[in-house]
């Protein structure tokens, strides 16, 4: 297949309806004129985008793409946007002008502000194309299509967008601009070590420990990838290091918020016994996104028909551990392939990947974490929930269940204990809590 292959048909109106009608929260009125006017495509993992000249606005159905960013005229960093998300291939001032709305925002009249200099899909990636000058025509017409388009742009150019949106270095590498600014350094070529350490100092009386680390990664990637690229001789990041933090605990949820989670998907549903099955799998062995999102049909009939069989996972490194799966898990799983997969294989060629997305293609790691995401949500669950968050809260409720670190370092394929034993330290501050609140001499 080739790198951008144009899909025929209209399989994938549906999704993208969804996803138009999912940002501005009502159906929209024109989609026909919308539909016959765009074009999609199917992008191989690694592969850039085409490259045109019609000013277009690109609508993510499945996948990631990477995205090279101009900050003060030069290409720097890659952001990434999946799943629902939205990129241009001009810059939010010219979206703007060519919709005939105000330019005068703020990050429109920074010289930070986005343009896409080139793009390639993160992973195998359908993407949606719409000639900007087409959604003008459609705003004048409907207002819910202007709704749309402003939406739109508020999340594209906003300085502070939901990370949803994928622009996550912009506000630090921002801050470090205006920093070196400051002190009159205006090319990445004329930054030194001492510049990085003392702009590492500044963050440090202002930051956690945490955000300090994450600015420090992101200024350290902006130096690699400008000697990379030729632009600057040499890389005066290269030796700076990030600063070591505390061992963070693992949020692990409650039996009773997990219990709620499962519950959430309607597994009457092609689609929500799909997520209901990537959730029991999820929890029900621990398993990393990847270790389930990359299973085949082939890796599961083992299970399914031998209660004593177990899941065969392949982790880390090519390595490879065989994990015991539940009643739950096996049932859910046998109704999915029954029931689900047919219908959803039928859609596209997803070979025999055992988890298909809407349009019978591998799910892909990214729409998993939003599936997860979307059902913990759903099940009114307050704190932000992940597929690692299932892992460890497997891992959490083994121990507090009275399962040995080693026999749970297996099951987790970790390579060291050490890695493992964190989760410890979850139970322990639980076992504590429990003797404060029931002992009569605890206090």
């Amino acid at each position: 297949m080739s790198s951008a292959t144009h899909l025929v048909g209209t399989r994938w109106e549906h999704i993208a309806r969804r996803s138009v009608e999912n940002i501005v929260g009502c159906p929209m009125p024109g989609w026909n004129l919308f539909a016959t006017s765009s074009i999609a495509m199917e992008i191989d993992s690694g592969q850039p985008l085409p490259n045109g000249n019609q000013p277009m606005m690109w609508l993510v159905l499945n996948g990631a793409i990477a995205s090279m960013v101009a900050i003060k005229g030069k290409t720097h960093i890659a952001s990434y946007v999946q799943q629902g998300d939205v990129f241009l291939n001009t810059n939010p001032r010219e979206f703007s002008e060519l919709l005939g709305l105000p330019t005068n925002h703020q990050i429109m009249d920074s010289p930070l502000a986005l343009s896409r200099k080139r793009a390639l899909a993160k992973e195998n990636s359908i993407i949606v194309g719409t000639p900007i000058r087409l959604l003008s025509a459609l705003g004048k017409r409907h207002p819910e299509w202007y709704r749309f388009i402003t939406v739109v742009l508020l999340r594209l150019v906003a300085y502070h967008t939901h990370r949803e949106y994928q622009f996550l270095t912009m506000n630090t590498e921002e801050r470090y601009l205006a920093f070196l600014a400051d002190r009159g350094v205006t090319d990445l070529g004329e930054v030194s070590p001492v510049e990085i350490s003392e702009h590492v100092r500044e963050l440090a009386g202002a930051l956690k420990g945490a955000s300090v680390a994450r600015a420090l990664v992101s200024v350290r990637n902006l130096h690699t990838f400008a000697h990379e690229e030729k632009m600057t001789s040499e890389n005066p990041a290269a030796d700076i290091q990030v600063p070591k933090l505390g061992k963070r605990l693992p949020k692990a949820l409650s039996v009773a918020e997990v219990e709620k989670l499962l519950a959430t998907p309607d597994r009457e549903d092609p689609i929500g016994l799909r997520n209901a099955t990537l959730l029991e799998l999820l929890y029900g062995t621990g398993a990393r996104i990847s270790e389930v999102t990359g299973l085949d049909v082939d890796d599961v009939t083992a299970a399914t028909a031998d209660e004593g069989a177990g899941l065969r996972l392949k982790g880390k490194g090519g390595k490879e551990r065989v994990v015991p799966l539940g009643s739950f898990a096996r049932d859910v799983l046998d109704a999915y392939l029954v029931r689900a997969r047919p219908g959803l294989a039928v859609k596209g060629d997803g070979g025999g990947a055992l988890l298909l997305n809407t349009l019978g293609r591998r799910l892909s790691r990214n729409s998993a974490f939003t599936v997860v995401s979307r059902c913990a949500r759903a099940a009114g669950i307050a704190v932000e929930v992940s597929p690692h968050s299932l892992r460890h809260s497997y891992a959490t409720h083994l121990l507090e269940g009275g399962a040995d670190v080693r026999v749970v370092q297996e099951l987790l394929g970790h390579a060291s204990v050490a890695t493992t034993q964190i989760y410890t330290l979850v139970t322990v501050d639980r076992l504590r809590e429990v003797y404060l609140e029931t002992h009569p001499r605890a206090r």
